[in-house]
Order: C-alpha cells, then sequence, then structure tokens
C-alpha cells in the first residue's frame, strides 16, 4: 500500500506531465542540440524551439516578409533575364556563414521549376539577436510556365556556423511580372 506521502508525490508528478510545456528534456549532459532540433550524443539537454526562420522578398536592402497566398514579383533584369528577390531572416539566432539553396516548387505535385546551387553565404546582423540575408536573386530563365500558377518558394539553409543544424521554410505564393525597372 502506498503511503501518503508516496501518494501524493506521485500525484504531484503526473499533474505536472501535464502542464504545457512543450520542451523536451533528455538526461545526458553530452548532448548536442542541433538547429533543427534533434539532439546527437546522448540527453541532459534542454531541446530548444528553432529559431524563427522568415522567408521574404525585397531587393539588397530591404527585408518584405511574405504569407501563404501572397504574390510575390518577377523583376525583368536589365540584362535580359528575369528573377525573384528572395530575403531570409533568422530571430533569436546569430548567423555568420550558412550554405544556402533557393527553390520553386509547382504547388500541385511538388515539381521543381526553378533552383539555385548550394551557396555558403554570409548573413549580417539583424537587431539585438538574430541575422538576416538580403537581396538574393532566383533567376527564372523561362517565366511563361510560372507566372499565375500556384507554386512554393523555399529556402534551405543547412551548414549553420559550419555545424549539421538545417533549418527550411516555405511559402505558397503565386508569381506574376513586377513593374519595369530597367531604363
Amino acid at each position: 500500500m502506498l503511503g501518503l506521502p508516496y501518494g501524493l508525490l506521485l500525484g504531484a508528478v503526473l499533474l505536472a506531465a501535464c502542464g504545457g510545456d512543450t520542451s523536451v528534456v533528455a538526461t545526458d549532459a553530452s548532448a548536442d542540440t542541433s538547429m533543427d532540433g534533434t539532439v546527437e550524443g546522448g540527453a541532459d539537454a534542454t531541446i530548444e524551439t528553432p529559431p524563427a526562420f522568415d522567408l521574404g522578398t525585397g531587393g539588397m536592402d530591404r527585408f518584405e516578409s511574405i504569407a501563404d497566398g501572397d504574390t510575390v514579383l518577377l523583376a525583368a533584369g536589365c540584362q535580359g533575364s528575369q528573377h525573384l528577390w528572395v530575403s531570409l531572416r533568422l530571430r533569436e539566432q546569430r548567423v555568420e556563414t550558412a550554405t544556402v539553396r533557393l527553390s520553386l516548387l509547382r504547388a500541385s505535385d511538388r515539381d521543381q521549376l526553378e533552383s539555385t546551387v548550394p551557396l555558403l553565404l554570409q548573413f549580417e546582423d539583424y537587431g539585438d539577436s538574430g541575422s538576416e540575408l538580403l537581396g538574393m536573386q532566383l533567376v527564372i530563365p523561362e517565366p511563361d510556365p510560372i507566372l499565375g500558377v500556384p507554386a512554393i518558394l523555399r529556402a534551405d539553409v543547412s551548414q549553420i556556423n559550419g555545424g549539421p543544424g538545417s533549418l527550411e521554410a516555405e511559402r505558397q505564393v503565386t508569381v506574376a511580372w513586377g513593374p519595369e525597372t530597367c531604363p
């Protein structure tokens, strides 16, 4: 038979387990938490929520957040090609360098329409504790198949500061021609 103190302790533990905290706590001090929230090498470490990763547009000097369902504008380059401006922002995470790959997928079947090669790029500080990368260009050699068609704009960021972590973000968008910018 359980004694009263032991029964109360067990009840308190069970009630605490029903709380709203969603972090996972493991039990080995040798754990290494990666950017995607996985634990390698053990536990005894609280798995932190991955940093907020925002995907946006904007030119070389600005970040404009985009949401699912937004229209992104295709910029006609002055040398005959066209591109989408893409910018990234990470809140609560300082990033010096990371490998970045941008992709545009057809929403209906996730077929890749365009993509960049993975590039090791340098991020800039944003605010007190974040990082951003502004003004990347996703070149669209043949725009006709993507104009007005539901698409997915995707960014994959890996090898963050040389480590194993990775982040990804995607938004469902529609691509339309932007205003003329060349003389």
